[in-house]
């Protein structure tokens, strides 16, 4: 009998994960003692740690969660070094899976910035590896996200979403572009983009809005072809943030992590 309960419940577990249909709000951790401006908050794959792109300071950010994704455990470790000779207007963070590679994308050169972490997963071993313009693409890119493979990039920006095809895995030098989600299509939701994020394996899309203050959950037919995608539902963010700059999920789609200006931090909810 224990199994068949350890079954239905590892069953259930599946099928409210990466659906918007029941979201609760859980805490709030606030980041004001590093950073004012969280823009976005990651996490590596074990939940322990966690990363947030601060706008004030122009650094990276290094979390121990001694709970695993629990952010009312987190303790402040370490700051990485200033981006500021790169970027002043940072929108968007993602790390590599084996957290080898930090990427941060932003406005100000209309560029994506690529760094080494040369120890997995310790922020204080940053060093600067490459900037791709993306202007030849679209302007204003806003956050971006990378396929489990490296092979494809994604950014939101003035045109509306953007995908890219990558000829070397994880090497943003290599990055060219596939196909665009108009800004029209995108406008039935929300006319500000702000948040961007993938099921792992591409077939579900998250967008947060900043003018309607959601999060917009959409399924693609094709995994990792966003040409493929229709809008399915919404979950808001309003009654914690409504100044959205960022946000992620755990990586079994069972807790969101939203990132603003109202918060001055990082907002958990959990699928429930």
């Amino acid at each position: 009998m224990i199994g068949i309960g350890n079954n239905i419940l590892m069953k259930n577990n599946i099928s409210i994960a990466w659906d918007l249909t029941n979201v609760t709000y859980i805490q709030t951790y606030v980041t004001s003692s590093q950073d004012a401006f969280p823009i976005q908050a990651v996490f590596s794959p074990d939940g322990t740690k966690m990363y947030i792109l601060g706008n004030s300071n122009k650094k990276f950010f290094q979390y121990s969660l001694s709970t695993a994704w629990d952010i009312s455990t987190s303790t402040y470790v370490a700051a990485g070094g200033s981006m500021s000779a790169k970027e002043f207007g940072e929108t968007g963070i993602f790390i590599k899976p084996d957290g080898t590679k930090i990427y941060m994308i932003g406005i100000t050169n209309d560029s994506i910035h690529e760094y080494n972490l040369t120890t997995a997963w310790d922020i204080t071993t940053q060093t600067f590896v490459q900037t791709k313009s993306l202007s030849g693409i679209s302007l204003n890119p806003k956050n971006s996200f990378f396929s489990s493979d490296g092979l494809n990039f994604y950014f939101l920006c003035a045109d509306g979403l953007e995908q890219c095809s990558l000829s070397s895995a994880w090497n943003v030098s290599t990055i060219t572009s596939v196909r665009t989600l108009t800004v029209a299509t995108l406008n039935s939701q929300d006319t500000s983009m702000q948040g961007l994020w993938f099921k792992d394996d591409g077939t579900k899309m998250f967008l947060m809005g900043r003018i309607n203050d959601r999060v917009y959950e959409y399924d693609l037919s094709t995994a990792w072809d966003i040409s493929t995608a229709t809008y399915s539902k919404y979950f808001s963010t309003s009654p914690q943030e409504t100044v959205g700059t960022g946000m992620s999920f755990n990586f079994d789609g069972t807790k969101i992590y939203v990132s603003g200006q109202t918060s001055d931090g990082v907002i958990q909810y959990n699928i429930t």
